[in-house]
């Protein structure tokens, strides 16, 4: 991959930053039935960046975050405006937080689901820590020139396979101590407990469309960090198994992955930093007397 930085080795420019995020996680991957806001949303193309942080999503904690890190821009997965707003004022919560970015001067740049579909993004990067085999495309769209001008296929959700078939108890237990988890959502009909699984569909957030194309090849168990009741009963009514990872396990995939490439990508000047991960919700037990 070409360096883009600037001669003096202490920045880059906006705009060479979105040129290696286009590399790897390009734009028109997007969905565009739902008109997705993509790519650079808030800042100046030709500003200076020496200082990024990744997060998922910009609140008020990623903002805080990054003015005290002196940071220049975000990457996130989740835009910071996704519908048209009217006016950008410190009566709603979403006016407050652009307001900060523009007094701080900081760029915001948003992936969108384009990283659930790009090789090497979440699909492809969750199939690779559950070490599966032989993995392709669940459903297979648009190529596009990746690196190095090399052709690469996009699609949302990955499938593979284990030579030696696994219960559902292992594969929770390896779920769980990859990403520091008490535990995971199972669906899986009572008739079919003690079934074990070699085909395995991975889909980081699972719709009616992605769990049929799963069960149409004949996939036996679904890894997801999202999926409607509705949906997962579905699966279990035709013999399948769903497993569903707390949402934040989303976020976490997101921040490792886009920081690895790019402090593969970018000089070691340029410092990228995550949010430490804070879980937003946690359970209650209730006291009886």
């Amino acid at each position: 991959v070409t360096n883009l930085r600037k001669a003096d080795d202490t920045y880059m420019k906006c705009s060479d930053i979105e040129k290696q995020l286009e590399l790897f996680i390009p734009k028109g991957l997007a969905q565009t039935d739902k008109k997705e806001n993509t790519g650079l949303i808030v800042g100046r193309s030709d500003k200076n960046v020496s200082t990024i942080i990744v997060a998922y999503r910009i609140d008020q904690e990623t903002i805080d975050y990054a003015v005290s890190a002196q940071a220049d821009m975000i990457i996130s997965y989740e835009p910071i405006i996704e519908e048209p707003i009217l006016t950008i004022g410190s009566t709603n919560y979403q006016g407050r937080l652009l307001l900060q970015l523009l007094r701080h001067d900081i760029a915001c740049y948003a992936t969108g689901s384009s990283f659930d579909k790009c090789k090497g993004g979440s699909a492809d990067w969750l199939a690779s820590r559950l070490e599966l085999s032989g993995v392709y495309i669940t459903e297979p769209q648009a190529s596009y020139a990746g690196m190095e001008d090399t052709v690469c296929q996009s699609g949302k959700g990955r499938i593979g396979y284990y030579k030696k078939k696994k219960s559902l108890e292992e594969l929770t237990d390896m779920i769980c101590n990859l990403f520091s988890l008490e535990g995971i959502n199972a669906y899986i009909s009572k008739r079919d407990d003690g079934l074990t699984f070699s085909d395995v569909a991975v889909v980081v957030w699972a719709d009616e469309k992605s769990i049929d194309a799963a069960m149409e090849r004949g996939v036996q168990l679904i890894v997801t960090c999202g999926v409607s009741s509705k949906e997962a009963m579905k699966a279990c009514s035709e013999h399948r198994a769903v497993l569903e990872l707390p949402g934040e396990t989303a976020a976490h995939i997101f921040e490792t992955c886009v920081e690895q490439y790019l402090s593969e990508v970018l000089s070691s000047s340029i410092e990228i930093l995550t949010i430490p991960m804070q879980r937003k919700s946690r359970f209650l037990k209730c006291r009886k007397e």
